[in-house]
């Protein structure tokens, strides 16, 4: 009973490593060990010996746990792309990465609304990449902004969060902040209209087709204004 309720306080005892990824299980093998070597050498008969047995237990955890490797938490891969197009698929990789680097970013943002400015980021960009993955011969169109813009974003984001990690701010941490919160509304306006311009050609397809089934409505005699002025339905077969 006295070692698990030792194993209960071991295991909320460091947070901080706990949140950092899985623990190691050589420690609790190891304040196995020395429990069970206590109770076999030393007596367990008074309360005395039980608080004892809970401290040296506990205190050889928290020194085995302390030296023990944290297994490092994996990382979510960007998707694989094969678009059979080499050149579009290595812009696709990397613009993935640098919209999953972003939104690793989100929560360190102090301002709400460069929060909000930061989503419409990641999001153009990434209905930007999904584009150029389904129309591979569409990367030529969006290649500065994958070689640069989208890069130059991430790394003013990785800048941003080496400030915020400071604990003291004079005026070039809190003004180079500030800048950089400022300027995020700009970029994701210009990743939205990069998008829009990507589907330029299918607005102009989509005002063609819709001509040519008009001035054919009209020819045939199928539109509302042949109607309202009764010209009655006259069918070209």
């Amino acid at each position: 009973m006295i070692f698990w309720q030792v194993m209960t306080v071991a295991e909320n005892s460091d947070q901080n490593k706990k949140q950092s990824g899985p623990r190691s299980a050589r420690a609790f093998y190891i304040a196995s060990g020395v429990f069970l070597l206590y109770s076999l050498l030393l007596p367990l008969y008074t309360p005395l010996h039980f608080g004892v047995a809970a401290a040296v237990t506990l205190a050889a955890f928290l020194l085995a746990d302390r030296g023990a490797p944290v297994a490092p938490q994996q990382e979510a891969q960007p998707q694989q792309v094969d678009t059979g197009d080499k050149q579009a698929d290595a812009l696709i990789k990397q613009g993935r990465e640098d919209v999953q680097a972003l939104e690793s970013y989100q929560s360190i943002l102090e301002d709400e609304s460069a929060q909000q400015q930061l989503s419409r980021i990641t999001a153009a960009a990434s209905s930007i990449l999904d584009y150029v993955t389904g129309k591979p011969d569409s990367a030529s169109k969006v290649r500065q902004f994958l070689n640069y813009f989208l890069p130059t974003t991430r790394k003013l984001m990785k800048n941003y969060a080496v400030l915020a990690a400071q604990k003291v701010k004079g005026d070039n941490i809190g003004d180079s902040m500030q800048r950089i919160e400022n300027m995020l509304g700009q970029i994701a306006s210009a990743f939205e209209k990069q998008l829009d311009a990507l589907f330029a050609d299918t607005a102009t397809d989509i005002s063609a087709d819709i001509s040519v089934m008009q001035t054919m409505l009209s020819q045939s005699g199928l539109d509302e204004e042949d109607d309202q002025q009764g010209g009655g339905i006259k069918l070209q077969l």
